[in-house]
């Protein structure tokens, strides 16, 4: 599963960048949104008996806490930021980059001090690649 997860997180980013830089240049940014998740709600009722519930709906409901709100808000953060993104001129080859990679930097420090995690020397020199791998994008424009 470790690697499978993996690919399926690379396989659907490729898709979202690529549909997400395909709307429409006409279609209202919040209403081409709220098509991709009537539609992703119906893919997730359809695709209950791949992942059944052990519990009543009720139980499960009774589960989720402030992290499905705060997720909420930023899916659509996401979305909509990216739907600009691609509308203002930015390449979907250039924008996603420099996005993921400012991500990625900011996600350090939350994952050392919230999640307790270690970040390694090699980790740290992988990051000040991916700042030049920017840094070089940037200066191709």
């Amino acid at each position: 599963m470790f690697y499978i997860s993996i690919g399926i997180v690379i396989l659907a980013n490729v898709l979202y960048h690529t549909a997400q830089k395909s709307v429409a240049p006409d279609a209202h940014p919040l209403v081409a949104t709220i098509v991709a998740y009537f539609v992703a709600i119906v893919i997730c009722v359809l695709a209950f008996p791949l992942f059944p519930i052990q519990n009543t709906l009720q139980e499960e409901f009774r589960r989720i806490n402030w992290s499905s709100y705060a997720l909420a808000l930023s899916i659509v953060g996401v979305e909509l930021g990216y739907l600009l993104v691609y509308r203002s001129g930015w390449d979907v080859s250039i924008g996603s980059v420099v996005a993921n990679v400012a991500i990625a930097i900011m996600l350090i420090p939350i994952g050392i001090w919230i999640f307790k995690e270690s970040v390694s020397w090699t980790t740290i020199a992988g990051v000040a690649l991916c700042l030049v791998g920017v840094a070089l994008i940037a200066a191709k424009k």
